[in-house]
């Protein structure tokens, strides 16, 4: 895939990226087909995402050479499958730029990753809750304080923002 990026203005630090869609089309096998004579196009990556060539290809070799449990057993195959796993969660921790490999956390798809992270703030907030309701002195008056500008501060009843949750207002309910 080749992507060029260039500034929008020369004094704007703001880039403006530009695929070349023919590169990116020619490394997904699947879009070669053609479709009532037309070249394929898959909208539903909701529901299945196509895989480029690199992806196939190492889904093909690890069935064909590693296929185990990762962190599980006790032999070759489950050690090199798990060495493997934890390779690729080093190579995403550097993409991301994340502190540590265990920040990264692989699940199925976009839905698993939304209840995983609705979960996890859910739980933090009943932790926060809690920490603020057990204080002697001015927990109630604290708690009241957070809930005012929880207030003030959600005006939109749908939108949920990482400044929102950073500031303690991870009891939300998310639905």
């Amino acid at each position: 895939m080749s992507i060029a990026a260039k500034p929008v203005s020369p004094k704007s630090p703001v880039s403006q990226v530009q695929l070349d869609i023919e590169r990116v089309r020619a490394d997904f096998p699947i879009l070669k087909q053609k479709v009532h004579g037309k070249p394929l196009v898959y909208l539903d990556n909701a529901a299945t995402s196509q895989k480029p060539r690199a992806v196939i290809e190492a889904i093909s070799r690890y069935y064909e050479g590693t296929n185990a449990n990762i962190h599980r057993g006790v032999h070759f195959l489950s050690e090199h499958a798990t060495e493997e796993y934890e390779a690729v969660r080093g190579i995403a921790q550097r993409f991301l730029n994340a502190a540590e490999s265990r920040e990264i956390i692989f699940v199925r798809g976009t839905t698993e990753g939304i209840n995983l992270v609705a979960q996890s703030l859910a739980t933090a907030g009943r932790t926060f809750k809690r920490a603020m309701k057990s204080k002697r002195t001015s927990g109630g008056a604290s708690l009241r304080r957070w809930n005012r500008r929880r207030k003030i501060r959600s005006s939109c009843a749908n939108c949920v923002t990482l400044a929102f949750f950073q500031e303690g207002n991870r009891h939300e309910r998310l639905t």
